[in-house]
C-alpha cells in the first residue's frame, strides 16, 4: 500500500515525465477492483495525470469505477472533468445506471454537467433509455436551469409526444419563476409545433 501511496505521488503534474510514464505503467497493472485508487486521488493537483491514466486503462477495465468517474463531472472545472467526461460519452450504455441514479440526486450542478457534457453528445436511442428521468428533472424547477437543460433534449430529440412536449413547456410559462428563460421556452415551443 505505501508503495501504491508513493506511485500516486507521481501524478503530481510537475512530475517529470520520465517517472509519471513509470507510474503508468504500474498503474495499468493494478487489479480491476483496485483502480478507484485513481479516482480524484490525492488533490487536485494530480488528477489531471490520473484522469489520463483511467482514460488509458480504458474501459470495459473501469466499469467498476463508472459511478465514481461520473461524480467527476460534479464540478466540470475540476482538472480532468473534461477529459473524464468525453471518456464517459465513449462508454455508452454501460454508462445509463450511473446517469439514471445521478439524475435522482438532489445535486442539480451534477446533473447540469451530465446532461451538458455527456447527454446532448449522445444518440437519440442511448438518451431515450433515460426519458423518465429526464422528464423528472425537466418537470421540476431549479434556479441552476437544469431543468431547461433536460426539456431542450427532450424536444431537440423528440423523446415525447408534441401535445406532451407542449404541456410541460406550458407549465413553465405559466410559473413566474421561469420569467428569465420565457423565450427559451417559447423557442422550445415553436419547435415543437412547427
Amino acid at each position: 500500500m505505501d508503495d501504491l501511496k508513493q506511485l500516486l505521488t507521481y501524478l503530481h503534474w510537475d512530475t517529470p515525465s520520465d517517472k509519471l510514464q513509470e507510474a503508468k505503467i504500474q498503474f495499468k497493472k493494478l487489479k480491476d477492483e483496485e483502480l478507484k485508487i485513481l479516482v480524484q486521488p490525492i488533490d487536485k493537483m494530480h488528477w489531471d495525470h490520473a484522469a489520463n491514466v483511467i482514460i488509458e486503462i480504458g474501459y470495459p477495465r473501469v466499469h467498476k469505477i463508472l459511478p465514481d468517474l461520473l461524480e467527476w463531472l460534479m464540478d466540470i472545472n475540476w482538472p480532468g472533468a473534461i477529459r473524464i467526461s468525453e471518456f464517459l460519452v465513449s462508454i455508452k450504455e454501460p454508462l445509463i445506471p450511473s446517469i439514471k441514479e445521478a439524475l435522482k440526486s438532489e445535486d442539480m450542478i451534477w446533473k447540469y454537467w451530465i446532461i451538458e457534457c455527456v447527454l446532448i453528445k449522445w444518440s437519440v436511442d442511448l438518451v431515450e433509455q433515460i426519458t423518465d428521468e429526464l422528464i423528472f428533472v425537466a418537470s421540476k424547477f431549479d434556479d441552476e436551469e437544469v431543468h431547461l437543460s433536460a426539456l431542450k433534449l427532450l424536444v431537440q430529440y423528440k423523446m415525447l409526444e408534441s401535445k406532451e412536449s407542449l404541456n410541460l413547456i406550458d407549465s413553465k410559462l405559466q410559473d413566474i419563476r421561469n420569467c428569465d428563460i420565457f423565450d427559451e421556452l417559447n423557442q422550445l415551443k415553436t419547435m415543437v409545433l412547427n
